[in-house]
């Protein structure tokens, strides 16, 4: 006679119940390098598509990345758009004296394929804001790109996207 271990879930609902509810998919990943240097116009230098009508109305991009650049009084800057170099930035920052960044946005559909929100985060990737919500109007019915992209002030510097992972969550 043995006692159940504490350590064992029993779920309370099945997996096929769970997956008819809620998913969740990587859309695009990288661990390779991609530095930016030589330019001082905004570049977006790595980005992924989210195919068409995979957000659905609710759902929901989660977008992290791990950055590092040259530790200077010099600014750079980095951001994360929706729909390409021209959309909206839902992350932006300006950094000087320091070297490295760990960068998290989420874009919601707002309960129409065309209509989005977030948050614009910079430093922490929660918490509150005096800042308005960021609000987008991307048709997510045809494919949309989320970019990630660098500004530099110092063409000799340079500003590398370390890794980075875009999630879909759909519930």
């Amino acid at each position: 006679m043995g006692f159940p271990s504490p350590y064992v879930l029993t779920p309370r609902v099945s997996a096929a119940s769970l997956s008819a509810v809620a998913t969740s998919s990587v859309l695009g990943a990288s661990g390779t390098a991609v530095p930016h240097t030589g330019t001082l116009t905004e570049t977006a230098i790595a980005s992924v598509t989210i195919p068409a009508g995979a957000m659905g109305l609710h759902g929901v991009l989660k977008v992290a990345s791990l950055w590092s650049y040259t530790n200077s009084a010099n600014t750079k800057i980095i951001r994360i758009r929706y729909s390409g170099l021209t959309g909206t930035a839902y992350y932006g920052n300006s950094l000087t004296t320091t070297a490295s960044l760990w960068a998290v946005c989420m874009i919601w559909n707002a309960g129409a394929a065309n209509s989005q929100r977030g948050m614009v985060t910079a430093i922490a990737p929660q918490g509150t804001s005096t800042a308005a919500l960021v609000t987008s109007a991307v048709d997510t019915a045809a494919d949309s790109t989320v970019a990630f992209c660098a500004t530099l002030a110092n063409v000799g510097e340079t500003i590398t996207l370390q890794n980075y992972v875009v999630e879909l969550l759909r519930p």
